[in-house]
Order: C-alpha cells, then structure tokens, then sequence
C-alpha cells in the first residue's frame, strides 16, 4: 500500500450531489462509494482525513496541486489522505468506483489501548497504519476454519465470498458477497469457517473501537 496525501479530495467534492452511496453510517466512521465516468472529472474540494480503496482498476490525474501527477494501480489498493483540498480526473475509458472511509474521531478522542496481536494478525498483512485505522489484508484458503475475537471492523470483499460464523453467544451465521462488496462486522468472539474457494477481504480496523482484552 502506497500513502496518498493528495487524492481523496477529489472525491469529496461529488460529496456534495448525490454521486455518493453511502454503504456504512455509525458512531465510528462513515462508508460510501462512488463511481466516475471514463473521462470524466471531479473539481477540487476539501476534504478531512480519510481512507480511500479502488474497488476497480484506474488511471487517474491528480489535479489542483503543482505539477499535476497521474496515478495507475489495481482493484484494491488503498491510499490514506490527511486532508486537503485536491481535484481527479479519470484517464481510463471505464467507469472507476472508489469507496471512502471516514472515521468520525480524532486521534485522541475517545483514548484507546491498543489489542494484543491475534492469531489472525500476521504483521506482514498489514497493509497501512495510523493512529486512526489499521488496514489488514486477509487471506483464506478452501475449508479454512479458525477461531478467533475481533474488534468492530469494517470489511471490503476482494474476492466473492461464501461462509460461515459460529458466534460464541450461540447464533450461526452464512453470509456470502461479492467482489467490491462493503459490509459492518459487529466483532466479537467466532469460530469462522470458509465455505467457498479461496478468499480474499481488507479488514478496516478503526482504533476508537479498540480495547484491550481481559
């Protein structure tokens, strides 16, 4: 994961019609997505820290800043903006979809006690860090099934997705999705077992909602 200061202003400024669909809205960050058509452009706006993931492939002029940079990555690279205000155009001929997160704390408020590391927390899956979130990139294989505790997070399929969580509290749960799909994880303690072929997902952790395990 690459960090981007100056990108994801473009996007806010079609925050202000009605472009965004807004995926996720709760006390801990505010999710939406947005499409651009080929060839088409966003003006500059300004825009508070947020993270952005590509949920398509894209080629995209960075505007309103001196020079002008024009980015290329793939589906599912992220990129952090700290604030600012920026424009984007879309240099490919398909449509580019982005989603948007926006934590809805500051860094110090509320304070938070980082988690032990889990089983599942390989650092090496850590895609990008701060004192906000902290992107992780899951993987599992076929018929994977593991127990573990998690912390309210915010999930981005990569892959399409068929499984299965037991909850500790007694519900069981199959959920499937699709690549680019957005979903709300609670947390809490599960046993999880993959269903389908291997999968992929980003977990956005978000550290107001963290708290140390007894």
């Amino acid at each position: 994961m690459r960090i981007l200061a100056l990108f994801l202003m473009a996007m806010a400024a079609s925050a202000q019609d009605d472009s965004w669909k807004t995926e996720i809205d709760n006390s801990l960050v505010h999710v939406s997505r947005l499409q651009i058509e080929p060839r088409d452009n966003v003006p500059a706006a300004e825009m508070p820290p947020a993270l952005l993931v590509f949920l398509t492939d894209y080629a995209v002029r960075v505007t309103g800043v001196t020079p002008n940079e024009e980015l290329r990555g793939t589906f599912g690279e992220c990129h952090w903006h700290p604030g600012g205000q920026i424009g984007l155009e879309n240099l490919s001929d398909h449509r580019l979809e982005v989603a948007q997160f926006l934590p809805k704390f500051g860094p110090a408020l509320p304070p938070f006690t980082e988690l032990e590391p889990s089983s599942a927390l390989n650092r090496r899956n850590v895609e990008f860090e701060n004192d906000l979130i902290r992107v992780v990139h899951t993987r599992g294989r076929e018929g994977a099934r593991l127990s573990e505790r998690r912390d309210p997070t915010a999930v981005i399929h990569l892959t399409a997705a068929h499984v299965k969580f037991i909850y500790q509290n007694g519900p069981v749960e199959e959920r499937r999705a699709k690549a680019g799909d957005i979903r709300w994880d609670e947390g809490g303690g599960f046993t999880f077992e993959n269903l389908g072929d291997r999968l992929e997902a980003l977990r956005i952790e978000l550290k107001a909602g963290l708290r140390k395990r007894e």
